[in-house]
């Protein structure tokens, strides 16, 4: 609901000169069984100062994207964000040339409020009762304020701005404040694993990240197909708690590859794009290792974001070992687990609004498993490589040491487990 308007009579002289010596990058794509699996940055370039359009040509293929990333004037990564389908052949890899820069006579408009609000930023060339308002842009706040340039010449030599404050609009999704933790596990954490080396991590950017799980119907309603395992009539794997399924579409899908997951998420961009639902220059995505364990923290250090301990009823694990970071896994023959997925947001949220982080199904991220760093580091997005994508939270059939915010495993990015689903985040696409 709008709550209000400012007017902007601000305009601004910015100038520059293009770049010198700025030069193109370059890359390469990689192609695996039809898909795009990876593109490696042949030549940095130098002088660009935001992020280039990555455009992928040709090879037969099609739905392939990427998302380049830049530090100190030089294309230092590519990822994929979509991966496609059918590439018999390796695809061109288009990045775009640093951008120049012109002296320009421009609005720049500063637009601060709430994290994560939205606001949309009208123009009209008077003030008077005849004044025609009109849509110019809509801005998101993932930081303390963003900046509005409106390139366009009045046409009667005034243009004046305001700015109505329209809220958050994004159904089943959760905004994720920028902000500062520490990723990893600290040594007195029992049955900690070596993998989880603690380090200091800002993300200077906030971001929407899906409430629950992305269930069955959801994933049918995007792609038009649900291979998961546990569907209406399936029994749990082991007699327990759980019964059979009987309403599917509120489960989370699984026997979903890192490769299903990133398709879904782009013919989701592509659809709410099309409804309006999203801003155009919004995009799904998964989540980054980094992302991830900080969502699910919640803003707390402990195992997990209820406390330093996992019991029967906090989360859908295997309950016959239970957890707790001071002492360790636990033996309870007594409790009897559920032995498959349940609906989702059926446990208690988060700090942060957000269902089933520890437990229910393993949950991909889109970086390579690595090495962590042991610095600070700033957005990071994992490795340019690897053998397996990043999966979190534990799941269903694993115990409740494997369910920690700190947790990490990984699979092949092609691999479809009856225990391995997502959620998706959105953000301005990268």
């Amino acid at each position: 609901m709008r709550r209000g308007f400012l007017i902007f009579p601000l305009i601004t002289l910015l100038a520059s000169l293009t770049q010198a010596g700025a030069d193109q990058a370059t890359a390469i794509a990689t192609v695996f069984r039809g898909l795009v699996s990876g593109i490696t940055v042949t030549h940095p370039g130098a002088g660009y100062t935001i992020a280039p359009s990555v455009r992928i040509t040709g090879g037969n293929g099609s739905g392939a994207a990427a998302a380049a990333f830049v530090e100190s004037g030089a294309v230092i990564q590519i990822i994929v964000t979509s991966a496609g389908s059918n590439y018999t052949a390796v695809p061109v890899v288009e990045i775009d040339p640093p951008a120049s820069m012109e002296i320009d006579l421009v609005a720049r408009l500063t637009v601060r409020g709430a994290l994560g609000s939205v606001h949309e930023i009208q123009w009209a060339e008077s003030l008077d009762d005849q004044a025609v308002w009109t849509h110019l842009t809509n801005v998101t706040l993932l930081t303390a304020q963003a900046q509005v340039v409106d390139l366009a010449t009045p046409t009667h030599g005034h243009r004046y701005y305001r700015r109505v404050e329209s809220g958050t609009h994004f159904p089943g999704m959760v905004f994720i404040p920028q902000g500062t933790f520490v990723m990893g596990s600290p040594a007195s954490e029992k049955e900690r694993d070596s993998a989880e080396t603690q380090h200091a991590v800002i993300l200077t950017k906030g971001f929407w990240m899906g409430q629950r799980e992305v269930t069955q119907g959801e994933f049918l309603s995007v792609i038009g197909s649900n291979r998961s395992y546990f569907k209406n009539g399936v029994n749990a794997l082991s007699p327990g708690t759980g019964g059979k399924v009987t309403n599917e579409l509120r489960h989370p899908v699984e026997q979903v590859s890192w490769i299903d997951a990133t398709n879904y998420c782009g013919k989701l961009t592509q659809r709410d794009r099309a409804a309006g639902v999203i801003p155009v220059d919004y995009a799904y995505r998964l989540p980054t290792e980094a992302e991830w364990e900080y969502a699910c923290r919640g803003g707390t250090t402990n195992a997990f974001s209820f406390g330093t301990a996992i019991r029967q009823g906090m989360a859908n694990f295997y309950t016959l070992q239970e957890y707790d970071s001071a002492v360790g896994s636990q033996s309870k023959p007594g409790n009897v687990p559920i032995y498959r997925t349940i609906e989702v947001g059926s446990y208690a949220p988060n700090a942060f609004g957000l269902y089933d982080m520890h437990g229910n199904v393993w949950e991909w991220c889109s970086d390579w498993y690595g090495n962590y760093p042991t610095g600070v580091v700033t957005d990071p997005v994992g490795p340019t490589s690897g053998d397996g994508r990043v999966i979190r939270g534990g799941h269903w059939g694993y115990s409740g040491r494997d369910c920690r915010a700190a947790r990490r495993y990984d699979y092949n990015p092609d691999i479809r487990g009856h225990s391995v689903g997502f959620r998706v985040v959105l953000a301005p696409g990268r």
